[in-house]
């Protein structure tokens, strides 16, 4: 017995860990014997899989080792759009926790554990999440869907940045929370920002699950599988249905920066920085605040902070000009003149017309 196994059995026999339910809608593709094997192979005890029947036909569950995982097929005599298939599979579930894994996708082996283990060590998350490896229809590896590992809700209103298979959360939201059967797709969208308004998630650096956005009809995906027009439909009608919430969030974010603004007048700069960190736990894509507190930072000469921070935000806005000329100021201040002036060069390429950018190359000896 190979170390993997040992570990499975252990886990298996420990009455500390709960059962988690891996909930799987099928159309009976060539991949499901494949996707529940990986279910098989998870590092995580106890499990149980629950794959709902979505198509016209039936079918039986393939025939592979299934060890100790409990597997039931659930069908309800008739075809179920993905939506419907997963309010049934939610139903069905017995576990305390719950994770979608699609027919043609699958897991690596710690993908559960890795989830377990983040979600139960913070009482205040109620949904924890992974990364995605991608792959083609040939299953040639394409890419990584990264997600952000510092989890803010405001950003989860303009985009889904987590697959279905990628969360684990409790079954307590089963009741709570359904998929909307009107939706042509994006239920997992949906879904995510309903759970979202009891708490807050928590990302992992795991990649640890594959995705293949090749298949499946959806229209959601890449490739053969992409439908924009289904796209536009779908997310109109989250932005509508979430409206209140995602309103909320920006009331609540312009207030933070009337007052970030006001202990910046005040040379608040203790102030200044909660609020700042406060925002940036709101909404963590916004890349003027994060200007803004690096700026804070300079001035209280926490010098690694405020490199961190600008770093950040030319992540989001490559080569924007304000973070070039604090990166610019950062390094005179630090005597790095070499790099002040780089950045300082570039900072007035990418806005030739200001004036202050233009003064502040001319201070560095950048231009005469």
């Amino acid at each position: 017995m190979n170390i993997s196994a040992i570990d499975a059995c252990v886990a298996s026999i420990s009455p500390t860990r709960p059962l988690i339910s891996v909930l799987t809608r099928s159309l009976n593709r060539p991949e499901l014997a494949r996707a529940l094997q990986s279910v098989v192979e998870q590092s995580y005890r106890p499990l149980e899989v629950v794959v709902v029947a979505a198509g016209a036909e039936p079918f039986d569950l393939p025939e592979i080792d299934r060890g100790d995982v409990s597997m039931r097929l659930v069908s309800r005599g008739k075809p179920l759009a993905m939506s419907a298939a997963a309010n049934v599979a939610l139903d069905e579930a017995r576990g305390e926790f719950l994770i979608f894994l699609d027919d043609d996708d699958y897991f690596l082996p710690p993908h559960i554990e890795g989830l377990y283990t983040a979600l139960s060590a913070d009482r205040d998350a109620v949904l924890a999440y992974s990364s995605a490896i991608l792959e083609n229809n040939a299953g040639e590896f394409t890419g990584l869907l990264s997600q952000p590992v510092q989890y803010s809700p405001r950003p989860l209103h303009n985009y889904n940045f987590i697959s279905i298979h990628c969360a684990l959360f409790p079954r307590r939201f089963a009741r709570e929370c359904r998929f909307d059967e009107l939706l042509p797709l994006y239920g997992d969208w949906d879904f995510w920002l309903q759970i979202s308004a009891f708490g807050r998630f928590i990302g992992t650096a795991q990649n640890t699950t594959c995705y293949r956005v090749e298949s499946g009809t959806s229209g959601g995906g890449m490739g053969a599988n992409a439908n924009f027009e289904k796209r536009k439909i779908a997310r109109v009608h989250i932005q509508k249905k979430h409206a209140r919430q995602r309103n909320q969030l920006d009331a609540e974010l312009r207030e933070i920066a009337a007052k970030l603004d006001a202990a910046w007048q005040q040379s608040d700069f203790a102030k200044a920085r909660l609020l700042c960190a406060r925002s940036i736990a709101l909404n963590g894509d916004q890349a003027d605040i994060l200007n803004w507190w690096a700026l804070i930072a300079m001035q209280t000469q926490e010098w690694p902070l405020a490199e961190g921070l600008l770093r950040k935000s030319l992540h989001l806005i490559p080569n924007e000009p304000a973070a070039l000329a604090n990166f610019a100021q950062l390094y005179a201040a630090t005597g790095e003149l070499m790099h002040a002036r780089v950045y300082a060069h570039l900072a007035c390429f990418m806005q030739p017309t200001s004036a202050a950018l233009r003064n502040l190359a001319v201070r560095l000896g950048v231009l005469d």
